[in-house]
């Protein structure tokens, strides 16, 4: 039985896309919001395809635009992309009561201290996604294999069990962690090393496994970050450039975020990654040349993009 929270997943992305399927075939009382009244209609009139292994599951989700949000949830699910965080703060307002929890699904650093200075840290929790899933078109996402968790983390540690008991009746794996900060740092490095190169050469996660020369750069990416996490005094929880190896081995097969967005000729969440660590780097007095040449180099690919 799926546990009994009113859930609101912000942003119909490849990751939303994927919470929602859960959350609809564990019959969870949820919402889906898409950004627009116009994506709203298209995703109630085409549906939701998720291809997830070898078989095709398609369902009707329930969503909503902004404009037609009534009412706070439990939880709020905040799928968008780090850059659009500042933009969805009226929407997340709107469904956020005196305990609702809102958790922030972004890679790198940035939106969850956004969230934290509208709302307080004591209302919002860092959500760290290592499930694959990538969207074709508006509302078909694939799910290349079942390997993953969400990790959550916060000052509200009894709610974020709550919030984990509803991911795990709904399907996924879910844990709260204690140093949240050093798991969100290890993701980070993690996406240092594989979302920009995969990005820049439009290949998927293992063909990094393949060329000698990109793993070197990408560990290279990966230690200086770690660098400067430790000067930081940032625990990690593990090995960063053996998690990176892992990670690249699981997920083989899977495209990442970046490779997605600039395939789509989207923004991308370079500077919130990478440039994060290029930045966090300067004020330290460090110096990180391969974050700061991926970040330039992604950076112009996303501007001169053709799909």
């Amino acid at each position: 039985m799926v546990a009994r929270h009113r859930v609101a997943v912000v942003g119909p992305g490849s990751i939303g896309l994927l919470l929602t399927y859960h959350l609809h075939w564990a019959g969870a009382d949820y919402i889906l919001v898409a950004r627009s009244a116009e994506r709203a209609r298209l995703l109630r009139v085409m549906g939701v395809r998720v291809r997830n292994g070898g078989c095709t599951h398609s369902f009707t989700p329930r969503v909503f635009s902004p404009e037609e949000l009534s009412g706070i949830v439990d939880v709020v699910l905040l799928t968008v992309k780090s850059y659009d965080v500042p933009r969805a703060l009226g929407v997340v307002e709107k469904l956020m009561g005196p305990d609702t929890i809102c958790v922030s699904v972004q890679n790198g650093f940035g939106a969850f201290e956004v969230l934290a200075k509208r709302f307080g840290e004591s209302r919002v929790a860092v959500g760290l996604v290592t499930y694959g899933a990538y969207r074709i078109g508006i509302n078909e996402v694939v799910i290349p294999s079942g390997e993953g968790e969400i990790m959550l983390g916060g000052s509200d540690r009894a709610g974020l069990e709550d919030v984990a008991e509803l991911l795990r009746s709904s399907g996924l794996r879910a844990r709260v962690v204690e140093n949240v900060e050093g798991w969100r740092w290890l993701k980070t490095l993690i996406n240092a090393g594989i979302n920009p190169l995969t990005a820049l050469l439009r290949v998927r996660n293992g063909e990094l496994l393949k060329h000698p020369e990109l793993l070197a750069v990408a560990r290279t990416a990966v230690e200086e970050g770690a660098e400067v996490a430790r000067r930081l005094g940032v625990e990690l929880p593990r090995d960063p450039v053996e998690a990176l190896i892992e990670v690249l081995r699981a997920t083989s097969g899977n495209k990442s975020s970046m490779l997605q967005d600039l395939e789509a000729c989207r923004e991308t969440e370079i500077d919130y990654i990478n440039g994060f660590i290029a930045s966090k780097a300067r004020e330290l007095g460090l110096e990180a040349p391969v974050n700061e040449v991926l970040t330039a180099l992604v950076k112009v690919a996303s501007r001169v993009c053709s799909p």
